[in-house]
């Protein structure tokens, strides 16, 4: 293929018989990474959703896992004198 209009009166050849390279090949992350990455981020909201709860009543109370606080008992009538 020849291109014209190169400045100087000269044409270009432009050459088309290349040989195609391999695509880039690009490292690819092992699956065990992702895997061992997410298993240890899972484990930390576990651990910290533990902590919150133990040291939170209010938020244990609203999730159920603490029993409501026992309502006061009234106290008892006072014992008559004979």
């Amino acid at each position: 293929m020849r291109v014209k209009g190169i400045p100087g009166g000269r044409e270009q050849v432009v050459r088309m018989d290349y040989e195609p390279t391999a695509r880039a090949v690009r490292p690819k992350r092992p699956l065990a990474a992702a895997l061992i990455l997410a298993l240890i981020a899972f484990a930390l909201g576990l651990a910290a959703m533990g902590w919150l709860l133990a040291h939170w009543n209010g938020g244990a109370r609203f999730l159920g896992v603490v029993p409501a606080a026992p309502a006061a008992q009234p106290a008892p009538a006072p014992a008559a004198v004979t």
